[in-house]
C-alpha cells in the first residue's frame, strides 16, 4: 500500500477537511476530473476549510497519468493526494484504510472527513453545508449526509424540523472520526451495499 504524503498544514484558521474518494480505474477513467472540479468550486474554499482529497485505487492505473492529474489540481487550498490499495476487500474496508492510513494523520481541529463517490458532481455550496450542519449539532450528530438531486437514491424522509434521518447515504456524506476511533468505522464483514446504513446505525450509539 502506497500514498503520497499530504503537505505540511501550517497553523492558519481554516478548517481543513479530507475527503476520501474510493474509485476503480472506470471510475479514474470516466468521473474523476469533474469530480475534482467540483471540489475546487466550493463556496468557502480559502475562507472557510482547506481540502484534502484523498483519491484511493485498487486497481492498476497510469503512475504518470495520476501523477499529472494530482499536479494539475494542486492549489493553495486544495491539495489532492493518491492512494494504492493494494488488496481485495470490500467497500467498507477500503474506506477504513484511506482513514487509518492517511486520513486520520492529518491535522485538523475538528476531527472530521467527507466519503464521496467518484461519480458525485458536488453542488457549490455542499462542503460548508455539511461543515456548518456539523458545527450547530457535533454534540448529537457523527453523520452529516448531503441532499442528492434530482432525486434521492433511495428515498428516506427527513424531519423537515431537526433534520434526522434513520441512516445516511454514503454517496456524499461528513463523518466524525470517533466513528472510527471508537467504532472502528465500517462494518469490514459487509462487503458492499447497506455498510452506510450500518456505520449510522451506529452513530445512533453515540
Amino acid at each position: 500500500m502506497t500514498f503520497m504524503p499530504f503537505p505540511e498544514v501550517q497553523p492558519m484558521t481554516l478548517a481543513t477537511i479530507p475527503v476520501q474518494i474510493l474509485a476503480t480505474s472506470g471510475e479514474i477513467d470516466r468521473y474523476i476530473e469533474d469530480c475534482l472540479h467540483s471540489l475546487t468550486r466550493q463556496t468557502g474554499l480559502g475562507e472557510t476549510f482547506r481540502l484534502v482529497p484523498i483519491i484511493a485505487t485498487h486497481q492498476p492505473v497510469d503512475v504518470a497519468w495520476m501523477q499529472a492529474l494530482i499536479e494539475r489540481f494542486q492549489g493553495e487550498h486544495f491539495h489532492p493526494q493518491h492512494m494504492t490499495i493494494d488488496r481485495y476487500c470490500g467497500y467498507g474496508e477500503k474506506q477504513n484504510l484511506i482513514w487509518n492510513v492517511v486520513t486520520r494523520s492529518i491535522p485538523r481541529d475538528e476531527r472530521v472527513f467527507i466519503a464521496l463517490n467518484p461519480d458525485t458532481i458536488v453542488h457549490r455550496d455542499c462542503v460548508l453545508s455539511l461543515w456548518q450542519m456539523y458545527l450547530a449539532n457535533k454534540d448529537d450528530a457523527c453523520v452529516v449526509e448531503a441532499r442528492q438531486f434530482p432525486h434521492e437514491n433511495p428515498y428516506r424522509h427527513f424531519n423537515p424540523e431537526t433534520y434526522e434521518i434513520s441512516w445516511c447515504s454514503g454517496a456524499c456524506a461528513l463523518y466524525a472520526d470517533a466513528l472510527f476511533e471508537i467504532g472502528g468505522g465500517f462494518d469490514e464483514h459487509i462487503f458492499l451495499y447497506c455498510e452506510d446504513v450500518d456505520i449510522s446505525w451506529q452513530a445512533w450509539q453515540y
